[in-house]
Order: C-alpha cells, then structure tokens, then sequence
C-alpha cells in the first residue's frame, strides 16, 4: 500500500537507503531544495517583469510621432536588448496599442485574447 514520503523515510530499511532517509530535514520542505528553487524562480520571474516594464517604458518614450510599425520595431528591439522573449502576436498588438495611445483598442484585444485564449497563437 502506498505511504506518504516522510513515513517511508522514516521506516524504510532498504539497504543504501540512509541518504535517502536523511535527506528530510525540514518536514515542511517538499524536497531538497525546494526552498531555494522557489526563491530564484521568484527572483527571475521579478526581473523578468521589471525588464518588460523598462522596455515598455522605454519605446514609450521614443514613440512619439512615430507610425505602429516604427513602434513594433522599437518596443520589440528594446526587448531583446534586455533579453526578453517577445510576446505572442495577440499580447504584442495590445501592447503596441498602449504604445500608440489606443487604451480602448487595448482593452478590447485583450478582452478577446481572454475569450478565446488559444484563437491567434
């Protein structure tokens, strides 16, 4: 019958079994590690996001007077200079919608994108 982790860590006599048994040290913890890995993908996921938002900022500025595809270059550029991956082509129109100042426009392709999820990817 199957036993939760920490009770066949505990009651295990398998042979070679010792590192196995001891590697529980914090019964909150769900496996070695854990904590830690946690911590950078939070960490990585926070520059991640401080990284678009620089970019976003940064075409923002430099689109004044400049066409949406001029701004698409730019904001898509300034990505990659940061090394962000672009964003699927449903989720980059909305931000090029911010971009050139259309909230509503923005608004209503994100609504749709919301709807369907899975329509334009």
């Amino acid at each position: 019958m199957p036993v939760s982790l920490t009770v066949w860590q505990q009651l295990c006599p398998c042979p070679g079994g010792e590192s196995y048994r001891s590697w529980k040290e914090d019964p909150d913890d769900p496996w070695p590690g854990y904590q830690e890995y946690q911590e950078e993908e939070q960490r990585e996921s926070r520059e991640r996001s401080q990284a678009r938002r620089q970019a976003f900022r940064a075409a923002g500025d430099a689109a004044s007077g400049k066409s949406r595809d001029e701004i698409r270059e730019l904001y898509t550029a300034e990505l990659r200079a940061r090394g962000q991956q672009i964003p699927p082509e449903p989720f980059l129109e909305a931000d090029i919608d911010l971009l050139t100042g259309h909230p509503m426009r923005w608004l209503r392709n994100i609504w749709k994108v919301m709807r369907n999820p899975f329509a334009d990817l």
